[in-house]
């Protein structure tokens, strides 16, 4: 019971981060997989991969030795390390084995305060492969303290068919529920094509999901084309991070970790620049004309998702901001009428947030979430975002008010 309820609440936040990446706002040009001063940006330095809360990398002993002061300047939040794999070398009978170098990462992590998680790369066929795997994993950790999951990497070629879909399930779940059982968060990670084709169990939608779908500038592939719920996205296996040699996997966390990315609210924005916040949590968009209040709430824990729109300093048409003290919900309006009836049934007048261009130049669209209890409206200049939610099943209520940027 306390899985179902956990898994249904899943599926509300990411329906809820779904809508929050329509929104197509304009990035900078900026490295790829980098921080461009609002979003992380894809393998074209432009993309913006909304909703990214993080960028981390995952390693193995194929990295070498990893110099992990300079991987943590270099804008790396978070580490996922391989702890396990079956020795190849020596025959998948042989055992399972720990990675050579997995202590020495995971001791450095903590030394230097970097959150990390663990995988181990599968080759098991059957159930009591799979907890001999999570077994040796679960002894390897000693009881360390992991501020990621436990992944299990499922990629071996020999399992790789649908006729496998239900000894996969079967396999995933053993696993998952040994790792649960020694107290720590389990995860699944499996390329686009596995999880299509073989993890099609139901049973895979109840952990946390890690894609590996890589972005291809040759084919003008920037960001994932899967439909479903995941919470980490491998986005390439040839990045490029400060102290570490050659290629590695770049991944960026939607919300899986404990990381926050605290950015400088900029200042110096037009008057009248509308800073937009999103609350990874709740789902809830705010807005404000404040970058010391866009300031505080991204210390912790909103996003900033840039300026949203201009506001003229006056008009005839004042927005009026309320505050839902049961929900942790703002509204916006510009009815006197609606908000003088949410102030009756018990929500705070926040006063005047800021004014509707009388002159109609760029129109706020408003949608409403039906299915939520929080962040039930949402506000954008954009004809994409709005369309896109509406397709989502939110409901199109037409102009709220009008910017004149």
């Amino acid at each position: 019971m306390t899985h179902s309820r956990f898994a249904s609440a899943l599926f509300v936040v990411a329906a809820l981060l779904v809508g929050a990446l329509c929104f197509p706002l304009a990035a900078h040009a900026a490295a790829p997989f980098s921080w461009d001063g609002s979003h992380y940006v894809s393998a074209d330095g432009s993309t913006p991969i909304y909703g990214a809360w993080a960028r981390g990398v995952d390693v193995s002993y194929y990295q070498g030795d990893i110099d992990w002061n300079a991987v943590k300047a270099d804008d790396v939040s978070f580490a996922i390390i391989r702890i396990y794999h079956w020795d190849e070398g020596a025959g998948k009978n042989s055992g399972v084995h720990v990675d050579t170098k997995w202590r020495q990462n995971a001791d450095a992590c903590d030394a230097l305060g970097i959150p990390y998680g663990v995988y181990c790369y599968s080759e098991a066929h059957n159930v009591k492969e799979v907890l001999d795997e999570a077994n040796a994993v679960v002894a390897e950790l000693g009881g360390r303290r992991l501020s990621y999951p436990v992944y299990l990497d499922l990629e071996d070629a020999d399992m790789a068919s649908s006729d496998n879909a239900w000894m996969l399930g079967q396999m995933a779940t053993a696993f998952c529920n040994r790792i649960y059982e020694a107290g720590y968060t389990p995860g699944v990670y499996s390329n686009l094509n596995w999880r299509r084709n073989f993890l099609t169990d139901p049973c895979f939608d109840q952990w946390t999901y890690w894609l590996a779908e890589w972005a291809h500038p040759e084919y003008g592939k920037f960001l994932p084309t899967y439909g479903g719920s995941y919470q980490l996205w491998q986005a390439t296996s040839s990045g490029h991070v400060n102290g570490i040699n050659g290629n590695v996997d770049i991944d960026f966390d939607f919300g899986v970790g404990p990381v926050r990315h605290v950015v400088d609210i900029p200042e110096d924005v037009a008057p009248g620049s509308m800073y937009r916040m999103y609350n990874p949590f709740s789902g809830e968009h705010f807005y404000t004309a404040s970058s010391h209040e866009a300031q505080c709430i991204n210390e912790v824990g909103w996003w900033y998702e840039g300026v949203g729109w201009v506001a003229p300093e006056t008009s005839q048409t004042p927005v009026f901001r309320l505050y839902n003290p049961y929900a942790g919900d703002h509204h916006y309006t510009t009815s006197a009428y609606e908000r003088d009836c949410l102030v009756s049934v018990g929500w705070n007048d926040e006063g005047v947030g800021w004014y509707s261009d009388d002159a109609q130049t760029v129109p706020l669209w408003r949608q409403f979430n039906p299915y939520a209890w929080c962040g039930t409206h949402n506000y954008t200049t954009s004809a994409h975002e709005r369309d896109c939610l509406v397709s989502l099943g939110w409901r199109d209520e037409g102009v709220a008010w009008y910017g004149v940027a």
